[in-house]
This record gives structure tokens, C-alpha cells and sequence, in this order.
């Protein structure tokens, strides 16, 4: 998701609309953005679940991307605030949830400049 303005009293709305929509796609086949606004929700669509959140708090908002992972062991850590998230996928077969989330706090603590290896210059 993305909103025009930063954080405001009434974020709480953005939150949640965030959460539902991850909750949602998860449930869902869609694999993109435009099959997904599309898709039912509650007595309408994803867009006009979006709508509605922007009707109330008057901020311009729209889906802007989601990707699907699979096949790999993540872990996450969220910020108290909202405002940093990080997720971790390793390699391996047993995860260990609190290391997992260790490690992903960490890297939000660090703020990297690089989100993913491919992203990664060489250095000498």
C-alpha cells in the first residue's frame, strides 16, 4: 500500500487496511495487482474495500504491489511504529522462529542499503 502522507492520527485505518489486504491475497490465486483489486470481498471487490478506507480518512491510497513467497523459511520483525519491516528468508529445512526474528530485527536495525543479493554491488 501507499498513502500520499505520512503517518497520521488516523493511521490505525491504514494499518488495518493493510492487514486485511495481506490476509486476503494469501487466501486468494491472484497474482498480481490488477487481478487482485478485482477479486471479491465482503459484499464488494478489493478496490472497493480500498475506496472506502479512502473515503473515510480522505487520503489517497492505492495497492501498489505484493509478492508471494514460497518454498523457502522466513522470519519477520515489524517495528513498534509500523514504520520499518523486515523478512528474512534463509535456506534449510527447521526454522528457529525467535532467531529468525533476531536476525530480521537486526537487519531493520541496521538499515541496509540493499533489500535483496541481486540489489548488491560487489565490493574490493
Amino acid at each position: 500500500m501507499r498513502s500520499k502522507a505520512r503517518r497520521r492520527p488516523r493511521a490505525t485505518q491504514f494499518i488495518e487496511l493493510a492487514a486485511d489486504l495481506a490476509s486476503h491475497a494469501v487466501r486468494t490465486k491472484a497474482t498480481d495487482v490488477a487481478a487482485l483489486l478485482v477479486e471479491k470481498y465482503g459484499t464488494g471487490t478489493v478496490q472497493d474495500r480500498i475506496d472506502d478506507t479512502v473515503g473515510k480518512i480522505r487520503e489517497k491510497m492505492v495497492l501498489h504491489k505484493f509478492q508471494r513467497l514460497e518454498g523457502g523459511v522466513y522470519g519477520a520483525y515489524v517495528h513498534h511504529d509500523g514504520t520499518v519491516g523486515v523478512i528474512v528468508e534463509c535456506k534449510g529445512g527447521a526454522a528457529n522462529d525467535e532467531l529468525l526474528r533476531d536476525v530480521a530485527a537486526h537487519i531493520a536495525a541496521l538499515n541496509p542499503p540493499y533489500a535483496t543479493s541481486p540489489t548488491c554491488r560487489a565490493t574490493s
